[in-house]
């Protein structure tokens, strides 16, 4: 481990290797540290082109050479790729209309701000569409400035695998109701993205009738939720990525999917308070809208506004082939009505015989269709072990049943297809209440 030619970085110290002994027999126990992004790639032998692998599912796979590029790219701390000039790209490769609606926003944000006397060429320059290298003396629009506010021709250019997409989602066996994605009809660039998708979800959710100094509070804490999911997606999004940026709305769930890996942990994603933004300037143009502040993930704001509205916790998980960052916000409590009744029409009285931490992990197999033990780690206050031992037992009686293996060993609800199940189910209803009328 400690030479250079066997890995670039001495990862490993002496008491990350442990002797074990359990019932008579002993283990080498290793500890593998989560390496700091600004260390990656870490690789085997002298090329990290050919000796870079992720964990995957089913083991390990061999990195292609955009991936290690990727995380060349997200270590330079000092260089964010969206700070980047951009060679051949001029003012009228920015949409004006987007320009003008930006700058309204941030009057009303900041209304005695002094940028608000500048001309728009200052005002761009402020908040880093333009900007001048110091060291070079070069000058242009950035990488950002582009993905912010640039006509779609030109984000295509700079980033041929642009294409944010959001799509309303009523019945999981149809198509889209609803589609916002580069279809010729509007400049597709994240600012005009994010304005339109923002008020549309926005709008599925429940608004109390609550006065503040004798006004009315239109944002609750999940609007607030939703606000940061959506910038979340769009600033650590990797645009150089082979897939694309999408929201998905279903009848019970958010989804927001965006092309890259997670900088932080997973566990650093739940615990809140630590900003590592992918894409500062576009975080730095968000922000100025009260949106992606810099004092922490976001995490902290997207999990208080659910919990406020006592929805299933947020959940986040990372894909590989091609990279994703997949962040599921239910819209159903734990226990929601609808979700009981179902489970009641397939198990009956046997429901009564399970504990509550087991029907809260049924409900959750039922509404979300399949889950697994990760799933289950961020949702219950319980140990993997013994999370691992209540599976055994849901599958022994018959309530759960299980697929794959390992640690890609999926669950879902014992002989049903709850899409399925939701969808008769909703048939019946009808036709139940068409034959009464």
């Amino acid at each position: 481990m400690h030479s250079k030619q066997n890995v670039n970085i001495p990862l490993l110290k002496e008491n990350d290797v442990q002797d074990v002994e359990y019932d008579g027999n002993h283990f080498l126990l290793f500890h593998i540290p989560r390496v700091d992004r600004s260390l990656r790639p870490v690789y085997c032998g002298l090329d990290p082109y050919t000796g870079t692998y992720r964990r995957d599912i089913d083991g390990d796979y061999h990195c292609s050479r955009e991936e290690v590029s990727s995380m060349f790219s997200d270590a330079n701390l000092k260089d964010p790729i969206d700070g980047k000039i951009l060679e051949n790209y001029g003012k009228e490769d920015l949409d004006d209309a987007s320009i003008k609606q930006y700058r309204r926003k941030f009057e009303q944000a900041k209304p005695d701000h002094v940028w608000n006397a500048l001309s728009e060429d200052e005002f761009l320059e402020k908040i880093n569409v333009f900007k001048r290298n110091r060291e070079t003396g070069e000058y242009g629009i950035t990488r950002a400035g582009i993905l912010m506010f640039g006509t779609y021709s030109a984000i295509m250019d700079a980033c041929p695998n642009f294409f944010p997409d959001y799509q309303e989602i009523q019945d999981v066996k149809d198509r889209w109701v609803n589609r916002i994605c580069p279809d010729g009809n509007w400049e597709s660039n994240l600012f005009q993205f994010y304005s339109r998708v923002l008020p549309i979800l926005q709008n599925f959710l429940p608004k109390p009738f609550i006065l503040k100094n004798n006004q009315r509070i239109e944002e609750t804490p999940a609007h607030i939720a939703v606000r940061e999911a959506l910038t979340n997606a769009i600033v650590h999004a990797d645009y150089t990525e082979s897939a694309s940026l999408n929201v998905y709305k279903y009848p019970n769930k958010m989804v927001f999917s965006n092309p890259g890996t997670m900088l932080i942990s997973i566990n650093q994603f739940y615990k809140g308070g630590e900003s590592v933004c992918r894409n500062k300037y576009l975080q730095t143009m968000f922000s100025f809208l009260g949106s992606a502040e810099r004092a922490g993930s976001g995490a902290d704001k997207i999990l208080r506004g659910w919990d406020n509205q006592k929805w299933k916790r947020p959940f986040i998980v990372e894909r590989v082939r091609p990279n994703k960052v997949e962040l599921t916000m239910s819209l159903e409590t734990w226990l929601d009505d609808s979700i009981k009744e179902n489970l009641t029409g397939i198990f009956g009285k046997k429901l009564e015989s399970l504990t509550h931490e087991q029907l809260l992990t049924l409900s959750l197999a039922f509404s979300e269709e399949e889950i697994s033990n990760e799933r289950l780690q961020y949702a219950l206050n319980m140990h993997r072990s013994d999370i691992t031992s209540m599976l055994r037992t849901l599958c022994d009686k018959h309530f759960l049943e299980s697929s794959g293996y390992g640690r890609g060993m999926t669950y879902h609800v014992y002989g049903v297809n709850s899409a399925t199940f939701k969808a008769n189910s909703a048939t019946s209803k009808a036709n139940s209440a068409t034959s009464m009328s």
